[in-house]
């Protein structure tokens, strides 16, 4: 599992569609489902969506858990294996190249559980060649904070080129805005998530079933700070077989996903301006090596279950807001 030293990946991908626990911790435990309620005018006549160049301030939020369920013939017990809260500033600047956009984009803090780093220079920086459809030709990632060598010796060559590998694939992953007009109900952007797990190294899907990519729909035009937006949501529920490609027993297993909320972009620009997600994916049915290897992977205290009647369901849940400012 790749676990939180890739939480600067997941929410760049993310992005690319946030004592007593706080109010996005709360709705996640309690698994809220994000709602815009203003006032949405249908769009009855074709627009053709297409990013342009603008400068904005980013905020990214997410509190996720990981959680592994027992079941047994004689009931259920849980385990809390993981959970954090982690939040990301950026600074975008997006400028028009001919018939293409150039995105230079800042990490400037970073914060996990409360403990900020707010280093002298950029945590990550990227440039990205994309067309207007957001369709990326050409990438450049660099970590400057990293990249120093007292923190580059520290982390270690093996982890610091895993890291620039992860948020590169991740966003190569990134969704693209339609090539054709749109009206309400049509598709608005589709995500990568499948492909992305077709990919991994360490689970894979089976490839007679596999589904639909979650998908956001446009919904119309209202106004949110003064501004007209893009109006889109998502309502996404899946479920699919998968199994492992690291146990030569075939393991099999079912890939449950739930992903939704609604975002709102600037009618201009198309940059994100707000938007919350809520996103729910796991594993149930692990039985055998599976199972096991996830105990020893979370360092699960007490002996590891061998009764034959006995399977696991592994999931992660997110709940991620977007806000940004737009500075032109």
């Amino acid at each position: 599992m790749k676990g939180k030293r890739y939480i600067l990946a997941l929410l760049i991908c993310m992005f690319s569609l946030a004592s007593c626990a706080s109010p996005l911790k709360k709705s996640l435990v309690n698994e809220e489902i994000p709602q815009f309620n203003g006032s949405v005018t249908p769009i009855t006549i074709p627009i053709q969506l297409e990013y342009k160049p603008v400068k904005s301030k980013i905020n990214i939020s997410m509190a996720f858990d990981y959680n592994l369920i027992l079941n047994t013939g004689s009931g259920k017990k849980s385990h809390l294996l993981s959970e954090s809260e982690t939040s990301m500033k950026l600074i975008s600047d997006i400028k028009k190249l001919g018939d293409m956009l150039i995105w230079n984009m800042k990490v400037i803090e970073y914060t996990e559980n409360n403990n900020a780093h707010k280093p002298h220079i950029p945590i990550a920086e990227f440039t990205l060649l994309t067309d207007k459809y957001g369709d990326i030709k050409e990438s450049e990632i660099s970590l400057p904070f990293f990249e120093q060598p007292q923190v580059r010796s520290k982390i270690g060559e093996k982890e610091f080129e895993n890291m620039k590998k992860e948020i590169k694939e991740s966003l190569q992953l990134s969704s693209t805005l339609p090539n054709t007009p749109v009206i309400t109900g049509d598709y608005f952007i589709k995500t990568r998530a499948f492909e992305s797990l077709l990919t991994d190294s360490f689970f894979n899907l089976s490839g007679k079933e596999i589904p639909e990519e979650p998908a956001s729909i446009v919904k119309g035009w209202a106004y949110y700070d003064d501004r007209k937006v893009l109006v889109s949501s998502i309502d996404h529920t899946s479920s699919t077989d998968a199994f492992f490609n690291k146990y030569i027993v075939d393991d099999r297993m079912k890939l449950q996903m739930q992903v939704k909320g609604y975002n709102l972009s600037d009618a201009e620009t198309l940059m994100l301006c707000r938007g919350e997600i809520f996103v729910k994916t796991g594993f149930a049915g692990i039985q055998g090596e599976a199972m096991k290897e996830l105990w020893r992977d979370f360092k699960i205290k007490g002996e590891i279950p061998t009764d034959p009647s006995t399977s696991a369901d592994f999931f992660l849940r997110a709940r991620i807001t977007v806000s940004s400012k737009l500075e032109n």
